[in-house]
């Protein structure tokens, strides 16, 4: 035996390197493929055909076909461009465990802009039916026929970090809106960090039933998201079974009919759900076309509950007034009346609404309910306290540049050319935790094979050294 390991254990070192890397490196490579088949789909408006099978290198034309290939546990990863579908209509779900999400790579950089929009699609740009799935990213335009942006017909659906706007035709209609939730017994969906305006008919009009954000179900969180210029209703508007849900930290503005809107009513869904245990807190109602916050229900109906909780809100420069409530008695909780202080507030969006030092906004919220990160993407809490509306204030900010030129790297970053609100899109954070993992097992492989030469090498010269003339020496 002793002979035997001698004879194996002197072969060369280039040897012991060669099969290491012969073995070792194609059955990682081998597992990386494994982990990744069936887990990511790609579709590519420039390059891609929904005959090929959805690789990296061989993508998808259509989400719609991502979608019919998609399972619980697929990233549809979408690339920049501009996508000029009739609608998009997903049907398929995830589970608690393996959520669907369809991603846009860059931030903003994945653009909807249907030419039209047609009943397959519930006449919304994006209708998004199934339950356990998440649309992250997307920069959504209306086109002809458009009552919505985003349809959600589902529960545990989140709708993040999306830009949605100029939704609207000519005409007033009933039941249109950049975000809705639909379905009335859906639940537990998430509303987080888009940004919203231009909704509805251009002004002047009549029209009251454009809104920005529409709940319409119940224990949904809606948080961090800007909302602008509705032209035809308020910037968050709760309604119909809307109940137990949680709206905190988000920035209505320059809204036609108002800022915030909580109630309920309607045949036939009043009957069977109140407009009780929501919370609105942290959000900033400033220079809306009507109440900053109000609440509303039909007269006879009774559908506004008792448990509704107002607080650490700052209303200012509304038309009508801060606060309205339909319950003789109630009160806000800790409000603010005062000028947010942003950095340079247009009300076309145009400006920065980042808060501004000295702004009574900071340090000024309640931690009930406020989300752990900002619209930016910052930890929440950076002060004393947290802070009221979608921006963490920082102590130091640095600029975000306006670059000349589309694709002009800013801090070694392409950055888009549009910055709306002082935010200009990024990547996405999805795209970095999808590389890492395969890095980090190259890294592996490497230290690896590094060890394997390293202990070859010094049984080579081991047994170099103790040779005698010759005959094998016997190690101990």
């Amino acid at each position: 035996m002793k002979s035997f390991l001698r004879s194996k254990l002197t072969v060369p070192l280039a040897t012991v390197v060669l099969i290491a890397t012969a073995v070792f490196i194609p059955l990682s490579a081998n597992a990386i493929h494994s982990r990744a088949a069936g887990t990511n789909l790609y579709v590519n408006a420039t390059t891609g055909n929904d005959s090929n099978p959805g690789t990296q290198s061989a993508p998808f034309a259509t989400i719609k076909k991502a979608d019919s290939r998609a399972r619980p546990g697929t990233t549809v990863h979408v690339a920049p461009g501009t996508y000029t579908w009739a609608g998009v209509y997903t049907t398929h779900s995830g589970t608690a465990t393996a959520r669907i999400t369809f991603v846009s790579d860059t931030r903003w950089g994945a653009k909807l802009v249907p030419p039209r929009i047609g009943s397959a699609s519930g006449h919304g740009v994006w209708y998004v039916q199934g339950d356990y799935l998440g649309v992250i990213g997307f920069d959504i335009t209306g086109g002809p026929g458009a009552l919505g942006g985003i349809m959600i017909d589902g529960s545990y659906i989140r709708v993040n970090g999306n830009k949605i706007h100029d939704i609207g035709g000519p005409t007033c209609n009933d039941g249109a809106h950049g975000i809705t939730t639909r379905g009335y017994t859906t639940h537990d969906d998430e509303i987080i960090g888009n940004l919203i305006y231009n909704i509805g008919p251009v002004l002047p009009n009549t029209c009251n039933q454009w809104h920005g954000i529409y709940e319409a179900n119940i224990n949904d969180t809606i948080s961090n998201n800007i909302v602008d210029n509705v032209r035809g209703g308020f910037g968050i508007h709760c309604w119909h079974a809307c109940a137990g849900s949680t709206i905190t930290n988000n920035l209505v503005y320059n809204n036609n009919a108002g800022g915030i809107i909580i109630g309920g009513g309607d045949m036939p869904y009043y009957a069977n759900s109140l407009a009780d245990h929501i919370l609105i807190a942290n959000n900033i109602a400033v220079n809306n076309n009507g109440y900053g916050i109000r609440e509303y229900e039909n007269p006879g109906q009774h559908t506004l509950g008792a448990n509704d909780i107002y607080t650490n809100n700052l209303t200012y420069g509304n038309t009508r007034g801060n606060y309205f409530f339909y319950h003789t008695g109630r009160t806000p909780v800790h409000p603010i009346y005062a000028d947010p202080q942003f950095i340079n507030y247009r009300a076309n969006g145009s400006g920065d609404c980042h808060l501004k030092p000295g702004s009574p906004a900071i340090d000024s919220g309640t931690s009930t309910g406020a989300p752990s990160t900002d619209f930016d993407g910052n930890t929440r809490r950076k002060g004393a306290g947290y802070d009221i509306g979608p921006y963490e204030f920082l102590i130091s900010v640095s600029p975000v540049l306006r670059p000349k030129k589309a694709g002009l790297l800013v801090n070694g970053m392409a950055k888009s050319k549009e910055k709306r609100n002082g935010f200009a899109p990024k990547s996405q954070k999805a795209k970095v935790r999808t590389f890492f993992p395969f890095t980090l097992l190259f890294l592996l492989v490497c230290v690896f094979g590094a060890g394997v030469a390293i202990v070859g090498y010094r049984i080579y010269k081991g047994f170099k050294k103790n040779t005698v003339s010759g005959k094998q020496v016997e190690l101990h």
